[in-house]
């Protein structure tokens, strides 16, 4: 690693005048100070380019950038235009860094096929902080991918993707964000850059902040067209994790993932719900349902599953 690298944070930002002021401050607040900032404006229709326009007139490691309104995936590949990082460090306009996030990540033994990555705290409408549920999984793999395998078979999504420093050399290999997505798009990233790294390090210390705001994406209801993305990056991470491994850990949390997705669609998108079975049938997957409790067990072995997962869904209805 070279003695003194330089950091690419790459921050999209969309009408986010309420907090991202929060978030550069957290990077200007940084105790690794040779970095580069790139915000990327998509078409913010508030305060959001005025705001960073001011820091950025302030310190000539933010850069500004403006483009009409093409989302996320479209905002970040602007960046990635313009990095000249040894690493890169995504950062979302609503969210932010512990001041020594990138100096103990940056101080682990690295190498250019190896990823760090910290903690995650959520950062509540209080003010308060409280633990992301993967805080039980975090700890060092070898391969990285293998971390994908164990986020699956725990019933998660991903890991934060704030919360990894990427080697510039792994980013550029992977490519750009995929425009076509509209959900997920940051675990099919992630899926595919760890596929790329030799291990991935844990540094416990390294804290991202991850808030969820009311008007964010991630809390409106999912479109349809928002589940199709959602089911098209199911099979892009199940085929990652099976092209790297034939065990049956990674077999297992496959169908864990699949299963936990269909049942949680089933029966409102009851179409997509009898694709995802074809696309598991196709890769030699099956349903698993491990773990549902006596109450679901009994009802699938008596009507199956799907009219088990109706009644278990009544019955939570009508408990609350």
């Amino acid at each position: 690693m070279k003695t003194n690298p330089l950091v690419s944070i790459i921050m999209p930002a969309y009408n986010a005048s309420a907090y991202i002021a929060e978030a550069i401050e957290s990077v200007l607040d940084q105790t690794w100070t040779n970095w580069e900032l790139i915000i990327v404006d998509d078409g913010s229709t508030d305060d959001t380019l005025q705001i960073v326009r001011q820091f950025a007139a302030q310190d000539n490691r933010i850069q500004v950038y403006h483009q009409a309104n093409q989302g996320g995936c479209v905002a970040r590949n602007t960046a990635l235009k313009h990095i000249i990082g040894d690493y890169i460090q995504y950062l979302d306009a609503d969210d932010k860094l512990e001041r020594n996030k990138l100096s103990l990540q940056l101080n682990t033994d690295l190498d250019e096929d190896t990823i760090v990555y910290g903690s995650c705290l959520r950062l509540l409408a209080n003010g308060q902080c409280t633990k992301a549920s993967m805080w039980s999984l975090c700890q060092d793999y070898v391969p990285a991918v293998d971390a994908q395998v164990a986020i699956w078979e725990n019933h998660l999504n991903s890991f934060p993707y704030s919360t990894y420093l990427l080697p510039r050399k792994l980013v550029m290999a992977v490519g750009n964000w995929n425009e076509s997505l509209m959900r997920a798009q940051d675990c099919e990233y992630m899926a595919r850059v760890l596929a790329l790294a030799k291990q991935l390090l844990y540094v416990p210390d390294a804290i991202f902040y991850y808030r969820q705001v009311e008007n964010s994406v991630s809390g409106k209801p999912l479109s349809q067209q928002q589940l199709q993305s959602e089911a098209l990056v199911c099979d892009v991470i199940a085929d990652v994790i099976l092209s790297h491994s034939k065990s049956i850990y990674a077999k297992r949390a496959c169908e864990i993932h699949y299963t936990d997705v269909l049942t949680a669609w089933y029966p409102q998108n009851r179409f997509l719900v009898k694709d995802m079975v074809k696309s598991m049938n196709v890769r030699g997957l099956n349903l698993n349902f491990e773990n549902r409790g006596r109450l679901f067990h009994m009802l699938k072995n008596i009507f199956g599953w799907r009219v088990a997962v109706r009644i278990i869904k009544l019955k939570n209805i009508i408990r609350l």
